[in-house]
C-alpha cells in the first residue's frame, strides 16, 4: 500500500524540476517513515545500512542524451538509485540540465497509390 501511494504521488509531481525534486524527496521520506514505523530497531538499522550501500554504489544503466547541436542521441553510462518504476534517481554520470531521450516516435508510413495517399494532379 505504501509503495502504491508513492507511485501515485510520483505520477502527480509537477513538471518544474526543483518543485518536482523537492516533492519527490518528501514522498520518499514519507514512505521511509511508514516502513520504519512497522520495523523492529534491528530491522531499521539493517534497512538503513542497505540503503546507504545502495546509494553509494547504485546500479549501472544507460541513458541517451541529445546535444544542442542536433546530432544523433549518444549513449551515456549512469548509476541509478531509488526508483518506483516511473521515476528513477540518477546518482552519477549525467550532467545537470542534460536533455535525455524519454521515448521515441515512429515515422508515418509512406503513402502509396494503393493506400490512396498519393496526391492527384
Amino acid at each position: 500500500a505504501a509503495q502504491a501511494e508513492l507511485r501515485e504521488r510520483m505520477a502527480a509531481l509537477p513538471q518544474e524540476a526543483e518543485a518536482r525534486r523537492q516533492q519527490a524527496q518528501a514522498a520518499r521520506q514519507r514512505l521511509t517513515a511508514r516502513f520504519n514505523a512497522v520495523l523492529t530497531p534491528e530491522q531499521r538499522a539493517r534497512l538503513a545500512e542497505l540503503r546507504s550501500g545502495a546509494r553509494d554504489r547504485g546500479a549501472p544503466g544507460t541513458l541517451y542524451v541529445v546535444d544542442l547541436d542536433g546530432a544523433a542521441p549518444r549513449a551515456v553510462q549512469v548509476r541509478t538509485g531509488l526508483t518506483d518504476g516511473s521515476v528513477t534517481e540518477i546518482l552519477s554520470g549525467l550532467e545537470e540540465g542534460a536533455r535525455i531521450v524519454v521515448g521515441t516516435e515512429r515515422a508515418a508510413a509512406p503513402r502509396t497509390a494503393a493506400s490512396g495517399g498519393l496526391p492527384r494532379f
